[in-house]
């Protein structure tokens, strides 16, 4: 996947993979700006119910701007997949951080839930709820 391109987009890098899909970072070649990409895995892009429900995300994150909430760019459809182009926000997973410094102190947990749930405070207001 490294190295393709579709689209205006060039996929540089596996972010993360999960058990439906996998999200990459890439590159919109046109506009020169970093961007993730969310997929369904290969083999369920066949399955309706899956690609309904992911669909079903994208329009819901659509309607949200919010700081704390990544913002969904567009969703591109090519030769049968469905891709999430979506804001490449920068910096760690709370694993990596966890990881380097074994744990957080009670003022940077308290800082990080309050991020989160403003996020999901806004979310909801604009009747989005998070499924994960």
């Amino acid at each position: 996947m490294i190295g393709r391109v579709v689209g205006n987009f060039r996929f540089t890098e596996l972010l993360g993979e999960g058990g439906i899909g996998a999200v990459y970072a890439a590159v919109d070649q046109m506009l020169g700006r970093p961007v993730a990409i969310k997929l369904l895995r290969p083999e369920l892009a066949h399955d309706t119910r899956l690609v309904e429900r992911f669909r079903s995300e994208a329009a819901s994150l659509a309607r949200l701007n919010h700081p704390n909430i990544t913002t969904l760019y567009s969703l591109h459809s090519e030769g049968g997949e469905l891709l999430m182009i979506i804001e490449l926000v920068e910096g760690r997973t709370l694993e990596d951080i966890l990881r380097a410094s074994g744990k957080l102190s009670v003022e940077e947990c308290q800082a990080m839930a309050a991020q989160a749930t403003e996020g999901f405070a806004y979310a909801h207001r604009m009747g989005v709820v998070h499924r994960d």
